[in-house]
C-alpha cells in the first residue's frame, strides 16, 4: 500500500534505535525525508548515513525548551518543508511505587510530560494543514505496571495533553495521536528484563505468545503519520499483542 508519504518531511525524535528507529525506517521506505533527532549525535548521524540522502541526523536534548522550534527550523533548512513529527523519548527507569525517589518522579515528569507538551505545541503550531504528529507513549496509559512507576505516572499526563491539544490543532487541519506499545523486542525491553527479553514477565502474559517486532510498530506509526489516516486524530491506539486487559 502506498501511504502517500513520498516527498514529505518529518522530524523523528528518539529515533536512532528501537521503536523510533522502526517508524523512521518505514517513513524513509515510503519516500519521506526525515530529520533524525537523538541525544547521541554520532548514533543519529550513523543512522542517517545508513538511510541515505532522505535522512539527516542531529543531536537534541528533548528537555531543552528550544528543542521543538530548533527541530522545525532544522527540517525546513535541510529539506525545505515540515509535514509532521514523531515524538519518542527514552523511557524512565524502572522502579516500584513505594521505592521511587523524588528525583526519579521529577525526571519522569520533565521528560515524559513537559518535553512532550513543548514538542507537540511548538512543532504542531508550525505545521500546515494536513500535518500530522504521533507521540509514542506506553500501554501504562491504560494499565499501571508494577515495576514502571515512572512511566505509569508520566505517560497518562502526556496523553491527557495530546487529547486536549488535538482539538485546537484539528481546527488548523493538523492531527495528533498517540501509540501505546506493550512489549517489543528492543534494547529497552532487554534492559527491563535483565537481558532475557524473549522470556520475561513482560512477554509471558501476551496472548500472541511473543514480543512485538519493531517493524510491526513501525508500519502502524507510518500509517498514522500518513494521509491514509486523515480522519484519525485525538486517538490513542494500544499495540501490545493483546496483553492489556483494560476496555
Amino acid at each position: 500500500m502506498d501511504l502517500g508519504l513520498a516527498g514529505r518531511t518529518f522530524v523523528t525524535t528518539g529515533s536512532s534505535r528501537g521503536l523510533g528507529r522502526a517508524v523512521t525506517d518505514e517513513l524513509v521506505a515510503e519516500g519521506a525525508n526525515v530529520v533524525i533527532a537523538s541525544r547521541d549525535a554520532d548514533r543519529a548521524r550513523e543512522v542517517a548515513t545508513d538511510l541515505g540522502d532522505q535522512a539527516h541526523g542531529v543531536r537534541v536534548d528533548l528537555r531543552d525548551p528550544a528543542a521543538g522550534v530548533e527541530l522545525a527550523e532544522e527540517a525546513r533548512n535541510r529539506f525545505g518543508a515540515l509535514d509532521g513529527a514523531l515524538v519518542n523519548h527514552w523511557g524512565p527507569p524502572s522502579g516500584a511505587a513505594l521505592e521511587v525517589t523524588d528525583e526519579a518522579v521529577a525526571a519522569a515528569l520533565d521528560l515524559g510530560v513537559a518535553a512532550v507538551v513543548r514538542l507537540v505545541r511548538d512543532i504542531g503550531t508550525r505545521l500546515q494543514e494536513g500535518g500530522a504528529m504521533l507521540v509514542v507513549g506506553s500501554v501504562t496509559v491504560r494499565e499501571p505496571a508494577d515495576a514502571l512507576v515512572g512511566s505509569t505516572v508520566s505517560r497518562p499526563g502526556a496523553w491527557a495533553y495530546i487529547k486536549q491539544a488535538s482539538r485546537p490543532l484539528g481546527e488548523r487541519g493538523v492531527r495528533v495521536n498517540m501509540l501505546l506499545p506493550g512489549a517489543f523486542a528492543t534494547e529497552r525491553l532487554r534492559e527491563l528484563s535483565g537481558g532475557v527479553a524473549g522470556d520475561s514477565a513482560f512477554v509471558r502474559d501476551v496472548p500472541l505468545g511473543r514480543a512485538g517486532r519493531p517493524e510491526e510498530f513501525g508500519r502502524v506509526g507510518a500509517f498514522l503519520l500518513s494521509p491514509m489516516s486523515s480522519y484519525v486524530t485525538g486517538a490513542s491506539l494500544v499495540i501490545d499483542g493483546g496483553s492489556s486487559r483494560s476496555l
